[in-house]
């Protein structure tokens, strides 16, 4: 498996901020919050034996740290063990064990790769059931969201502090694009281009000093994959008109990296856009994600290690 250079030696990495405005308030919900503070970030962690075995251990790293809340970015499990109802309630006491508010979104083995039995469109529907059936998060301390009520509830929509955050559901294996459901596949990506539109219209509506998304799927910045073209030109379009600082938070290809992959029309670095993939779960790491409006960066992101050493009882 590749490993980006970083990995090791911790990321930091500011976006430009081109320029901030009070916070008014939006539709989704915002919580009372300190202009500086830091979320995690992780995914694809619970797949195999092994990363079962550690997976306590990330839990306990990540109660450790300050974090306003974290985002877990899709693969929980892993098919065909974990295509039912059991292993899905367990994953959501899982969930539930955070200290901080946590907000999941599907990832392909949640779901997509549940070929036995009813098939992938049971498992879809039963997840929407079991982690989405509220209007808040998991975690031991959960925060309110907005939900995409009444059909697409995985999708989720919240502002803390000066920036607005969304999940939006987009899983790899081209999102099912062509597996014989193709209809709940442009279903999903009508929803979910809508759902974009609608962070960023938000955001520009409070003003948002930036946006972080989060999906599970790589979207495949450069290349001409059918089943995201269409959501990367909305995200790119919609980045260059918004002018501060965009982030896209996604998993999927097995690797960590921070890089800025989007280019316009002429060839060049869309500079207010950076792409944040979180790590495979062979390595017990996530990402420490920081909010300074006082640094000119707005965002910082860094590469957290988890310690064979961390009590999981101590947290």
């Amino acid at each position: 498996m590749r490993r980006n250079r970083w990995c090791r030696l911790g990321v930091a990495l500011g976006l430009l901020l081109t320029g901030g405005a009070p916070v008014v308030a939006g539709a989704a919900p915002a919580r009372p919050a300190p202009a500086r503070f830091e979320f995690g970030l992780f995914g694809n962690q619970r797949r195999t034996d092994a990363e079962r075995a550690h997976f306590p251990q990330l839990a306990a790293a990540m109660n450790g740290a300050d974090l306003a809340f974290s985002v877990d970015d899709g693969g929980i499990g892993a098919a065909p063990a974990d295509c039912n109802d059991d292993a899905a309630l367990q994953d959501r006491d899982l969930l539930d064990r955070f200290r901080a508010p946590l907000v999941f979104t599907p990832g392909q083995a949640d779901w997509l790769d549940c070929r036995a039995g009813d098939g992938p469109g049971a498992r879809l529907g039963a997840l929407r059931r079991i982690f989405f059936a509220a209007d808040h998060s998991a975690g031991r301390n959960p925060m309110d969201l907005e939900r995409q009520r009444p059909y697409f509830p995985e999708n989720a929509r919240w502002n803390e502090g000066p920036v607005t955050f969304a999940t939006v559901h987009v899983v790899g294996e081209s999102d099912g694009l062509g597996r014989g459901h193709d209809a709940e596949v442009a279903a999903r990506h009508s929803a979910a281009t809508a759902w974009l539109n609608g962070t960023f219209d938000e955001a520009e509506q409070r003003s948002s000093a930036g946006i972080v998304l989060v999906w599970q799927a790589d979207p495949h910045f450069g290349q001409n994959v059918p089943a995201y073209n269409g959501l990367r030109g909305a995200l790119r379009a919609r980045t260059i008109a918004f002018g501060r600082p965009v982030v896209l938070v996604h998993g999927d290809s097995g690797y960590f990296r921070i890089d800025k992959p989007m280019v316009d029309d002429h060839g060049r670095r869309v500079e207010n856009f950076t792409r944040v993939e979180t790590f495979p779960g062979s390595e017990p790491e996530w990402v420490r994600g920081i909010v300074d409006p006082d640094r000119p960066g707005l965002f910082t992101f860094r590469a957290e290690p988890v310690g064979t050493a961390v009590n999981p009882e101590q947290r």
